[in-house]
């Protein structure tokens, strides 16, 4: 196998979704952009955080036709870092090829450029994005073709890639950290420069990345979080001292907070 989708999912629709735009349509539109792909030796591996059958019932329909596996994932319900962390561990393909359930991709030679960048030796490689409100696929804004700035303003927040269904990378145990939201896909670029160098940057905007009004950023994310989380990274990596989610209140009450829905 040669390359591993790994998609964390979930169901919970949202107080502003409508039956014809929810996760579940959102999931559809990512199944059949995978499905326009030229390059066609992948699994999709589903770690699905539901609480019901919702994804359940759309993998089985197309479980045939995207060579899907799914799998029910039970911890952390709420961290899409810890679910994305299982679809990864799950992975048999040599390379792994994260993307967000909200997110697809735009043009249908996307996973082929990637993959066949690793196959030249590259351990990680971004392409490049547009982005769209909500369900208004007609009005693409904001091209964000990759670049690359001072690896150490990633540890800031400072993010020239985008998101993680950007990039593509060698199949390597390489998590992202739990206890981060708003800065776990800046940390795991960081980790993989480090250990590989700067990505191979593809101009090309090969993705969608989809804003949403019930997203992270306008429901969970605070000026407050997000600078414990860049006083988190300073101390993991910069003063190299061990850290204790417990001496970061904001970020330690969303770790609660996943610890008692469980």
């Amino acid at each position: 196998m040669k390359l591993s989708i790994c998609i964390p999912t979930y169901n919970n629709k949202g107080k502003k979704h409508r039956d014809d735009y929810n996760n579940i349509t959102m999931l559809l539109d990512l199944f059949k952009s995978i499905k326009n792909q030229t390059f066609k030796d992948y699994e999709v591996i589903i770690s699905d955080h539901s609480i019901d059958n919702g994804v359940l019932v759309v993998c089985k329909e197309w479980e045939e036709e995207l060579n899907i596996k799914y799998y029910r994932y039970t911890e952390n319900y709420g961290s899409c870092e810890d679910n994305l962390n299982n679809a990864m561990s799950l992975a048999n393909g040599d390379y792994i090829k994260p993307l967000l359930q909200d997110d697809f991709i735009a043009t249908n030679d996307a996973l082929e450029k990637q993959v066949r960048i690793l196959e030249s030796g590259k351990k990680w490689v971004a392409s490049g994005c547009w982005h769209i409100n909500e369900n208004n696929k007609t009005r693409l804004f904001n091209p964000h073709p990759p670049q690359w700035a001072d690896p150490n303003k990633l540890l800031t927040g400072f993010n020239l890639i985008g998101s993680p269904s950007v990039i593509m990378h060698v199949n390597d145990g390489m998590r992202y950290d739990i206890n981060l939201i708003w800065l776990m896909d800046v940390e795991f670029y960081y980790l993989l420069f480090k250990k590989y160098g700067v990505a191979f940057l593809i101009p090309d905007l090969d993705y969608i990345s989809r804003l949403r009004g019930d997203g992270i950023s306008n429901t969970i994310i605070t000026k407050e979080l997000i600078e414990e989380e860049k006083k988190y990274l300073n101390k993991k990596y910069i003063m190299g001292d061990i850290t204790n989610i417990k001496d970061y209140p904001h970020m330690n009450k969303r770790v609660l907070k996943l610890q008692e829905d469980e």
